[in-house]
């Protein structure tokens, strides 16, 4: 048990209106007996609804409490009345402390416990040589110039004080008002709970995202920028149905697997094409006959929309009427050539919209074509998928929050000349350990590589535990699915629950290991990130990182080993920092 003896707050009191309360708390700071707890500012609340407030409460082991009215001013007695600074008090010194000290015993038998009280009152700016003849105040007053004497006093006299009518303390009385005072709170919840908070709140902050739909509903050529979790595929999504209700033949291109089955997923009620690009270029093949179409080649797959172009395009009754493009910032240069041909109509508008976030850019040479800057460009400002703890923690690894259009070049985070240590914003490591705090980011630091495994598995068990299920949880690998030591390799099985891939068709329900990259215009409410100490994941690490963290809906947990963090080096300043403020980032 944490001990509880002295004076609480620790520091300073409590906010007061009374100068005398200030100079009676300085008082128990510089001579409260050993083995004594004093609170000052105590409020209490009965079980029918009635509060008392005691401006300070004083606990004796084995004895009981002290209950310290503090009347600040000049006080008087004239004609058998209290008067205070010259004006009639409505009652007199005692009568609330007393009031008090029934709350206070209805209280703590309310929690089994007992304690015997006294009330003492206390005049600090009232100095006199001698005292009121009112009985209940005798030997319970100290006035000015007694006030530093007060804690000896009373070391010596509580035996006497206390009212031993009332029996001896029982149960862990102590405990209970140090509870009742309230020492700390710090909000929790479980994650399952939190993630239901958190959803609630996405739902309505989407609002603000069907105005720009309703507000742009004519509008045929779109480029909208925004950062992660900021709303780009929800609105890939809700533009593609809007398009279907009114009649029109909306195809939903994106450049990953794993996006292009979970839109598929959610768009088949309303019979939308969803497609890969280069995968729909291959279909094209296909169905025109075209040698060579069954290619699974790098150089294949490279090729393949430019092929389809020349040689595959559909008729014009077969194309579609808006082609909708998400995570635009992937698509090369082949790419665009096949969507350009698919959506140009003959008025030489391009009726398509896409969705881009050139931060996380993979490839930095691919760009959006200058065709699509023709019509409306929008920025999305909002983040809508994370907690603003993980965006602080992602921003920071990329170099500062990104503008999503790529027109500010990131910068490095600052180094202290001095120390070489990574030196952040107070605003920003200020959000991130508050996300440490409430466990919406942990960062486990393994003692080496073997040991990941075990680390990750151990997460997720950690995740159900709070009521996450296993279609909450993704596991993502900063490297290739075929990279030597991949969590995707070495294992499939965590706390008896199978992983799949993010393309899988039961990936909805089920745990999901797969890679960063595949991962891209996903979202899961916990996302495990690792295999940082990999070779493979040293190239572009800050962007990997940037797109694997910001999968995270609701928690973020990082594994790796020491040394993969040290090549972090905004990790490891969270790691100090969190440790110098008594945080644990595990």
């Amino acid at each position: 048990m944490a001990d509880l003896t002295g004076v609480w707050p620790r520091e300073t009191p409590r906010p007061y209106e009374s100068d005398g309360e200030g100079l009676v708390y300085k008082a128990f700071k510089n001579g409260l007996p050993d083995g004594w707890t004093a609170w000052h500012s105590l409020k209490i609340r009965s079980a029918t609804g009635d509060n008392g407030e005691a401006d300070f409460v004083v606990a004796i082991p084995d004895l009981g409490v002290i209950i310290v009215e503090v009347k600040d001013g000049i006080i008087s007695v004239r004609d058998g009345q209290w008067y205070q600074n010259g004006r009639r008090m409505k009652m007199p010194p005692r009568s609330q402390a007393l009031r008090f000290a029934g709350l206070l015993q209805e209280r703590l038998g309310d929690a089994g416990c007992r304690a015997p009280f006294a009330v003492v009152t206390v005049f600090p700016d009232t100095p006199a040589d001698n005292l009121p003849t009112q009985d209940d105040m005798r030997s319970r007053l100290f006035v000015g110039q007694s006030l530093p004497q007060m804690c000896e006093v009373l070391r010596r006299e509580a035996g006497r004080m206390i009212d031993g009518k009332f029996g001896c303390p029982a149960g862990p009385w102590i405990e209970r008002i140090h509870q009742m005072w309230g020492e700390t709170w710090r909000p929790r919840m479980t994650l399952g709970n939190r993630h239901e908070y958190n959803e609630e709140r996405r739902v309505m902050m989407d609002d603000d995202q069907r105005v720009l739909l309703d507000q742009t509903e004519k509008t045929r050529l779109a480029l909208i920028y925004g950062m992660a979790g900021s709303g780009k595929t929800m609105l890939a999504r809700e533009k593609a149905i809007h398009a279907a209700r009114e009649g029109r033949r909306a195809m939903v291109l994106t450049f990953t697997d794993p996006l292009a089955t979970g839109l598929a997923q959610a768009l088949r009620q309303q019979g939308i094409a969803v497609w890969t690009v280069r995968r729909f270029a291959q279909d094209l093949l296909k169905k025109a006959g075209r040698p060579g179409a069954d290619g699974t080649t790098p150089e294949f797959w490279d090729g393949v929309c430019q092929r389809a172009v020349t040689e595959a395009l559909p008729p014009a009754d077969e194309l579609p009427d808006l082609v909708i493009v998400d995570e635009a910032q992937d698509f090369s240069d082949g790419d665009w050539a096949l969507i350009e041909r698919l959506c140009a109509k003959e008025d030489g508008v391009h009726d398509c919209w896409a969705f881009c976030d050139m931060t996380q850019s993979f490839w930095p040479e691919r760009k959006p074509p200058a065709w699509l800057k023709h019509g409306m460009v929008f920025d999305l400002e909002g983040v809508y998928r994370c907690p603003p703890s993980i965006m602080a923690l992602a921003g920071a690894i990329v170099g500062g929050i990104p503008v999503s259009d790529g027109s500010q070049p990131l910068k490095p985070p600052c180094v202290d000349k001095d120390s070489g240590r990574i030196v952040l914003p107070e605003s920003t490591m200020d959000a991130i350990l508050d996300g440490i705090r409430t466990e919406a980011i942990k960062i486990i630091e393994t003692r080496d590589d073997a040991a990941i495994p075990h680390a990750v598995e151990t997460e997720v068990a950690a995740l159900f535990k709070g009521h996450l299920e296993p279609g909450d949880i993704a596991i993502l690998s900063l490297v290739g699915r075929d990279a030597e030591g991949s969590i995707t390799k070495r294992q499939r099985i965590f706390v008896n629950k199978t992983a799949v891939a993010a393309d899988s068709e039961r990936s909805a329900e089920r745990l999901v290991a797969d890679t960063c990259l595949r991962f891209k215009g996903l979202e899961r409410p916990a996302v495990i990130v690792t295999d940082l100490n990999l070779p493979a994941a040293r190239k572009n690490l800050a962007v990997r990182l940037f797109i694997a963290m910001t999968r995270a809906q609701d928690f973020l947990r990082i594994v790796a080993p020491a040394s993969a963090i040290d090549e972090v080096p905004v990790l490891r300043a969270v790691i100090n920092a969190a440790r110098e403020t008594g945080e644990s980032t595990k």
